[in-house]
């Protein structure tokens, strides 16, 4: 059977306050400071690299005028003349500007000025960001070419696999134009094909496949000391490669929405395991489900909703002592016991349906919160994904073995050369420094952006919120104008469609049921009238083009129905109106019930804002009071992230240095 991939549950609260004594953390957090403020903070200024690339744009014009075999000639010179390190300014300049030049002769695609400024930065090796519509992908190509002209590996990463066989299909025309090849890797193939596609000087994958193929590959070469770095060196050409490797290298690595990549999934672990049936796992997790069904909240347990943690209460912990005689031997034992049942009430409390997972098929399948879509081959570990079977009544799925681990932000800082693009990473800034030695630059926008953004406007209960919802969209609806709605989940957006269509609105829905039709849905977001409701995902990587008539009637309209953990996913989704110049408008939503208010906001803050606001009759300045108590629950919860991802940094370092010294 094939090995499966694994996701660990997000560590405790209390693992990660007791990880470090307070005094080292202290020190830590000191030298980050300084090191992402004065190094992280060096970079050259947005005029210069406008500049510059103003400069190659003016001979991209010269390369323009050359006939087609003159043109592959002179990118054939550059190619052969490529050096495996850093390129000289002058040689970078003419090999942009032939590359250019080569994708309006190829695609009609002429770069612009800001394209062009970021392809340099990502040969750079840095981290930019680009606006939604701005042309990451066709930025992402131009620097693709200058790396593969290296004759090293070179992989660029997107959402998904539709995305990267898209691109892979759309730029492949360029790519050979400029002496490359390109292919992509995705899901569907197996290890023969996959080895022949990655041997192309281009791939096109996502981080999952990429990272899964590393560590099967891992595998093949077996334990050694300093796994990580022999396997480096014998992909960069050593002798000796074991057969079915199928990675033939990593050196440069582009990565595309890369803050959701190297952010939101950081600390996520990616486990290689084999699948094994074990009838006393299963067993102790019918037990305990049948231990945890007789007991109440409030009564018997308490919630701690900011940390997702179940604790039983002493009375309930002396019912299961005396009252209850697990027949799994496991389970006899006070703490197991006492362990298994909180997490079969966690599974019931905390886990959601078309929240946190989906049942299709007969399967418990787990959404990524950030992106919406659903993750076939990833199951929650340490009997929380059996349990969520249970609860939901399907059939059990067969435990595993782990067999090798790594977590992204690990992955990407082993890479050699490492970029991205994304739409939102200034608010990370000095973390992508400290963490992956990335410095930011932010690219301007083509046209001066005409994205017109909205109050906040603040309910008290999300029944009221939802009402709203449906009347502004109600409203827009009927004026012609096209509404982009974003949820935070499946359930919300079933249930919101259902209230619009009570309304007679017709609408298109796009949630992780129905991700095979995302690019179709989300491309039609921009014709009058028409209404899309989505999940966070909204369709990032493809462009909504506003139809006929939608502009002079002031362009897209995006509704954000809450706030985000992270205002990076905010503006993600703000971004999806306004896009070259566009016109668009930007209306939010919250309600002092929601669950970012709940789990990070005070509770006397909460009770004051609920108070204050009931009483005001929606008074100005006591609705930017309730805004203010909003905004700094999402700082609460990015800051809490943040941590949980240093935690991981500083259990990677711990590995590195421990099994670093044995080499």
């Amino acid at each position: 059977m094939n090995p499966a991939v694994h996701v660990l549950p997000t560590p405790s609260a209390e693992y990660r306050r007791s990880a470090l004594p307070a005094p080292r953390r202290l020190r830590e957090g000191l030298e980050r400071w300084l090191d992402a403020g004065w190094r992280g903070g060096r970079r050259t200024s947005v005029a210069e690299r406008l500049d510059r690339a103003g400069r190659v744009q003016e001979r991209e014009a010269a390369f323009a005028a050359l006939s087609e075999k003159q043109l592959h000639g002179t990118l054939e010179r550059l190619r052969k003349a490529w050096p495996a390190g850093p390129a000289g300014a002058e040689q970078l300049d003419e090999a942009l500007a032939a590359i250019a030049a080569a994708a309006r002769r190829v695609h009609g695609q002429n770069p612009y000025r800001e394209q062009i400024m970021a392809a340099l930065a990502l040969e750079e090796g840095c981290l930019v960001e680009m606006a939604t519509g701005e042309g990451k992908t066709l930025t992402l190509a131009l620097a693709g070419v200058l790396a593969a002209w290296r004759r090293r590996p070179v992989h660029i990463l997107t959402a998904n696999d539709y995305l990267a066989t898209r691109d892979a299909e759309a730029l492949r025309g360029l790519y050979a134009f400029c002496g490359a090849t390109v292919a992509a890797v995705t899901g569907e193939a197996d290890p023969a094909e996959r080895a022949k596609r990655y041997s192309a000087d281009i791939v096109y994958t996502t981080n999952r496949e990429l990272v899964a193929d590393f560590l099967r590959d891992r595998l093949r070469y077996g334990a050694v000391r300093a796994g990580e770095r022999r396997l480096l060196r014998a992909w960069l050409g050593a002798a000796g490669t074991p057969a079915g490797v199928v990675l033939r290298g990593l050196h440069t690595v582009l990565v595309d929405e890369a803050d959701h990549l190297l952010i939101d999934e950081a600390v996520t672990p990616l486990i290689i395991s084999a699948p094994r049936r074990d009838v006393a796992l299963e067993e102790t997790c019918r037990e305990a489900a049948r231990l945890a069904a007789g007991l109440r909240p409030g009564e018997d347990y308490d919630l701690d909703e900011r940390d997702r943690a179940v604790r039983l209460r002493p009375a309930a912990l002396r019912r299961l002592e005396e009252e209850w005689h697990p027949r799994t031997p496991i389970l006899r034992g006070r703490r197991w016991r006492r362990e298994w049942v909180e997490q079969a009430l966690k599974a019931r409390e905390f886990f959601q349906r078309d929240k946190h997972y989906a049942v299709q098929e007969g399967k418990v399948l787990i959404i990524d919160e950030g992106t919406g879509r659903t993750m076939a081959q990833r199951t929650w570990r340490q009997g929380l994904h059996q349990l969520v079977e249970l609860k939901e009544g399907v059939a059990l799925s067969p435990s595993s073995v782990t067999v090798a681990s790594l977590s992204f932000q690990r992955f990407f800082r082993q890479v050699p050369r490492l970029a991205g693009v994304t739409g939102t990473a200034r608010e990370n800034a000095r973390e992508l420094w400290h963490i992956y030695r990335l410095p930011l630059v932010v690219a301007p926008t083509h046209r001066p952006s005409r994205r017109q953004m909205g109050e906040l406007r603040v309910f008290l209960r999300g029944a009221e919120r939802w009402a709203a919802v449906v009347t502004e969209i109600e409203r827009l609806h009927g004026s012609g104008r096209p509404v982009l709605v974003g949820t935070r989940s499946v359930e919300a957006s079933r249930e919101l469609a259902e209230m619009i269509e009570r309304r007679g609105v017709k609408y298109q829905l796009l949630n992780a049921m129905h991700h095979r039709r995302e690019a179709e849905i989300v491309a039609q977001a921009g014709q009058a009238g028409f209404v899309t409701v989505a999940t966070n995902m909204a369709g990032r990587g493809t462009d909504i083009r506003l139809g006929a008539g939608v502009a002079e009637a002031g362009g897209l309209v995006v509704i954000a129905t809450e706030l985000h953990e992270s205002g990076r996913v905010d503006r993600q989704l703000h971004g999806r109106c306004g896009r070259q110049g566009d016109p668009g408008e930007v209306i939010g939503f919250v309600a002092l019930d929601d669950e970012l208010l709940r789990r990070h906001a005070p509770r006397w803050m909460r009770w004051a804002a609920d108070a204050v606001l009931r009483r005001s009759g929606g008074k100005p300045w006591v609705t930017a009071a309730a805004r203010w108590v909003c905004h700094l629950a999402q700082a609460r919860a990015q800051r809490r992230a943040y941590q949980a991802r240093l935690e991981v940094l500083r259990h990677d370092r711990w590995i590195d240095e421990a099994f670093g010294a044995a080499e």
